[in-house]
C-alpha cells in the first residue's frame, strides 16, 4: 500500500511540472534578449556590436517603433527598437551576405553593425 501511494505521489508530481504555459515552453529565445540593445527588422533580430561600419549598401528601412516593454507583440513585418528612437535608418552592410548583418546610423553620424541573432521570438 505504501509503495502505491509513493507511486502515486511520483506520478502527481511528474504531471504538474508537465503542465506548464505553451507559451514558456515553445517561446524561441528569453528574456535576457532584452538585456541587450537590439533592432527587429523583416522578423529577426539583430543585435549591436561594438564594431562600427565603415561601407553601407542600401537604406533598407527606418525603425518604425520604439519600445522598452518586453511583452511587445510585433505585427509581421513591423520594424522596431528597444534602443534606437523611431526613425532610425537601417541600412545594408557592403561585403555582407543579406540577412546577416545590418548597419544603423548612429546619433554621432556614423554607422554601428548589428548580428543577426535569428527570428524574433514574439512576433
Amino acid at each position: 500500500m505504501r509503495a502505491a501511494v509513493t507511486l502515486l505521489l511520483i506520478a502527481i508530481c511528474t504531471g504538474i511540472t508537465a503542465c506548464g504555459s505553451d507559451d514558456v515552453r515553445n517561446r524561441k529565445g528569453s528574456s535576457a534578449d532584452w538585456n541587450s540593445r537590439f533592432v527587429v527588422w523583416e522578423g529577426r533580430l539583430y543585435s549591436i556590436t561594438k564594431e562600427s561600419v565603415q561601407r553601407t549598401g542600401a537604406k533598407l528601412g527606418t525603425v518604425s517603433r520604439y519600445s522598452d516593454e518586453e511583452s511587445e507583440r510585433v505585427r509581421p513585418g513591423a520594424t522596431f527598437s528597444n534602443y534606437f528612437p523611431k526613425g532610425t535608418e537601417i541600412y545594408a552592410v557592403d561585403g555582407t551576405e543579406a540577412g546577416k548583418s545590418i548597419a544603423v546610423r548612429a546619433k554621432n553620424g556614423g554607422f554601428v553593425r548589428l548580428d543577426s541573432q535569428g527570428e524574433y521570438p514574439y512576433s
